[in-house]
């Protein structure tokens, strides 16, 4: 075959947090171009049902303006979805 495709998908469960869980899904397709080499290009999703959060620095103007001070640090929530797009070359020796 020339042309090959992949879905792959797992779930993570937190039994003692039933909010807490996690998904991935990876769908590739590669396509031969010729004996030795292929194409592939692949989508990954990351779901996090109960994202991390991050501590980001507080301003009291915009920091990108001279004089800006810290005046302290704030939880922020991270995105639940994040989406990874790859494309290779695959070589086989």
């Amino acid at each position: 075959d020339s042309t090959t495709d992949e879905t792959i998908w797992v779930v993570d469960l937190n039994f003692d947090e039933s909010d807490d869980w996690r998904s991935k899904m990876v769908n590739a397709v590669s396509v031969a171009m010729s004996k030795r080499m292929a194409l592939r290009v692949s989508v990954t999703w990351f779901y996090d049902n109960l994202p991390a959060l991050q501590t980001v620095t507080l301003f009291d103007q915009d920091p990108a303006l001279p004089g800006a001070v810290a005046i302290g640090t704030v939880p922020f929530e991270l995105d639940e979805t994040d989406i990874l797009v790859t494309t290779s070359l695959v070589v086989d020796f």
